[in-house]
């Protein structure tokens, strides 16, 4: 179900582009996109037990593990959870106050390097 606060932040009719600004819109599909991009990421990633017994199959591809499906709802999610807190703040998240958030998060992490 999506619901008509959800619809407003996806703007099918918003051109694609190849950087967006702080404050852009992102259509529906380029979040789509860029969430799949990182969902390859952690796959990537991810490790997968070999040579122990534990799975002598290979790792399978992120689309035998992840539908579209999946992938559309865990957008739509984020963009639910963001209109929640929009909401409740009264205001939008930010592109700094995001910034802030991961910089927060590096500096807690035991790969913080890798983050910053």
């Amino acid at each position: 179900m999506i619901t008509g606060t959800l619809l407003a932040f996806f703007h099918p009719e918003a051109p694609a582009k190849a950087s967006h600004p702080a404050g852009a819109v992102l259509t529906f599909a380029e979040r789509i996109a860029y969430q799949r991009a990182i969902e390859e990421v952690y796959w990537h990633h991810r490790i997968w037990p070999r040579n122990r017994g534990e799975r002598p199959d290979p790792k399978p591809s992120l689309d035998a593990v992840m539908s579209q499906a999946e992938l559309e709802k865990k957008v739509e999610d984020y963009l639910r959870n963001s209109q929640a807190l929009e909401d409740y703040w009264q205001w939008p998240i930010t592109a700094e106050q995001l910034q802030v958030e991961m910089n927060r998060m590096a500096q807690h992490t035991k790969r913080s390097r890798y983050y910053r």
